[in-house]
């Protein structure tokens, strides 16, 4: 894979979003549009891209009253499902599950894996719009990490293959029309040591996350799953100087120095700081992508498993999330000043992006 796309001029990034202070397009002067409060806003209703593990007892049907419509589930996940219900706004009804996602990308791309990575990529030439999602997620049981700069290269020129922009494509074949899901870059796995003051002067940040995402966002076709956030493991191995202990709640906390120690005070299990480290990733990314190219989900992006191992209990639980991400997406669609717009933008990333996807016809 060739990518081609390297030389394209990124979006402009606002300030606004970071420190406020001025309208969405930088003049602080402009005449201020009528404030719409954060808590005014809540979607009216939820798709999530990435719900729970079956493994869990319950599906959960509503958060904060806000009913759950539908769940969309790997291909694995929905083979055992034993039962389909149909979608209701009633919130003691389990949510229903929509047409499996089958064609699943685990990336970075192991190299026994590129054979059939190459052979995935050259069958679904002929189903041009069927969704592809890719998975950025260490296979098994290995430490999770954030993608180097090199990785997110070739995740570039992955996503241009899929859409149909490399090299592989053959003149005279049509341009595939496809939607291309990426789970754990929103937000990748956090630095333990980077709290909210650290993080925008970071590197890892502001000289490969926030340049590649803006990248990423130029080809239309790609969305972003918000997912709960998972620590990096080797960072965290690293500090720590011991193995990885997963999302246990046996982590580390930081200290002003940097370094970490016990769990409990670790500054992620702030959720006021966890939201201010969330909006330095959704405040660019919704910049870039727009509301219409995000995607809710309430699990985080982890491997699937074949040998029935579950997955590492996550930092956050689904109903603590929804507040979180609720809270940071609708201070960011706020800006727009009406009421109905920022109420469309909400149930976009809630709501409609999945619908539009995985062809929910829940509510006509």
């Amino acid at each position: 894979m060739n990518g081609h796309r390297r030389n394209k001029p990124g979006p402009k990034l606002s300030l606004s979003g970071f420190f406020g202070g001025a309208d969405s397009s930088g003049n602080a002067g402009a005449r201020a549009s009528p404030k719409i409060s954060p808590s005014q806003l809540r979607p009216t209703r939820i798709i999530d891209a990435n719900p729970p593990s079956e493994y869990t007892a319950e599906a959960i049907t509503s958060y904060e009253g806000v009913p759950v419509l539908a769940v969309v589930r790997h291909e694995e996940s929905s083979q055992k499902e034993t039962a389909q219900h149909s979608a209701s706004e009633d919130p003691s009804r389990p949510p229903s599950s929509l047409k499996p996602v089958k064609h699943i990308i685990t990336f970075p791309i192991e190299p026994a894996n590129r054979e059939s990575i190459a052979s995935l990529v050259k069958d679904l030439k002929q189903h041009p719009t069927a969704p592809v999602e890719i998975q950025c997620v260490e296979p098994g049981n290995r430490p999770r990490r954030a993608l180097d700069d090199a990785e997110w290269h070739v995740l570039g020129e992955l996503v241009d293959e899929l859409s149909g922009f490399g090299n592989s494509v053959d003149k005279g074949e049509t341009t595939p029309n496809r939607s291309i899901i990426i789970a754990g870059l929103l937000p990748p796995p956090l630095h333990p040591s980077y709290h909210s003051t650290r993080l925008h002067t970071a590197h890892p940040y502001s000289d490969v996350y926030l340049p590649r995402l803006t990248e990423l966002s130029l080809n239309a076709q790609v969305y972003l799953k918000l997912l709960p956030p998972i620590l990096d493991d080797v960072v965290l191995d690293s500090v720590e100087g011991q193995q990885p202990q997963g999302n246990s709640g046996d982590s580390s906390e930081k200290t002003e120095s940097g370094s970490c120690s016990n769990a409990r005070g670790a500054w992620w299990t702030d959720e006021e700081e966890l939201k201010r480290v969330m909006r330095l990733y959704v405040t660019p990314a919704m910049e870039c992508f727009g509301s219409h190219r995000v995607i809710f989900g309430s699990s985080p992006a982890v491997a699937l498993s074949h040998d029935g191992t579950l997955p590492p209990a996550p930092l956050i639980s689904p109903q603590r999330w929804f507040v979180v991400a609720k809270t940071v997406v609708s201070e960011l669609v706020c800006g727009s000043g009406e009421m109905v717009e920022a109420q469309a933008e909400m149930d976009a990333v809630f709501y409609e992006n999945a619908s539009r996807i995985w062809g929910a016809r829940v509510l006509a």
